[in-house]
């Protein structure tokens, strides 16, 4: 696949997924207001979800801040794509459109999964992520501190007792 092509093909996935998201927010909240009872808790908690996973899509599309801290996951393609399977089994139902925008996500996330396993380096949401990830390591693994016994020791990491790792001069 050339550099043309992977950039098409990934601007059209993004253009469906998007489309696919509003229209996922769009089932949500029609059906909240049609079926508006507090009769049926398990409906009107998933048209919910549906509603907030639909926004998830959106903001993991336009890359959000909050989507890199708290749902790095959506960041790869192969966990997009793992997200889209799993909101398509929750908007799973016999009404046509439920049905139109579940067949729709399957294809969008077998995609995904299927660019993100065969094409790794052409993410570039995860290629930047592994330079800036090696680039710190290299840096994080040349550090020197000195511990309070003494000794020095290369600095790789805490312990999670408020310690950190290292020749701690034959006292821990």
């Amino acid at each position: 696949m050339t550099a043309a092509q992977h950039t098409t093909s990934k601007l059209v996935v993004q253009c469906v997924t998007i489309l696919v998201a509003l229209s996922l927010i769009i089932l949500g909240i029609t059906t909240l207001i049609s079926n508006a009872s507090l009769s049926n808790p398990q409906a009107t908690m998933l048209n919910f979800y549906l509603c907030v996973f639909g926004g998830l899509l959106i903001a993991a599309e336009f890359s959000c801040g909050c989507i890199k801290y708290y749902f790095n996951f959506l960041e790869s393609l192969t966990g997009r794509g793992c997200a889209d399977i799993f909101i398509a089994s929750l908007a799973f139902n016999t009404d046509i459109y439920n049905l139109l925008v579940f067949i729709c996500l399957l294809i969008v996330g077998g995609y995904n999964i299927g660019a993100g396993i065969c094409w790794p380096d052409k993410d570039p949401r995860t290629t930047s992520g592994k330079a800036a990830m090696a680039a710190g390591a290299a840096s994080g693994a040349s550090q020197k501190y000195s511990s309070p016994a003494g000794g020095s020791g290369a600095n790789t990491g805490a312990q999670g007792n408020g310690t950190v790792s290292g020749d701690h001069g034959g006292k821990i």
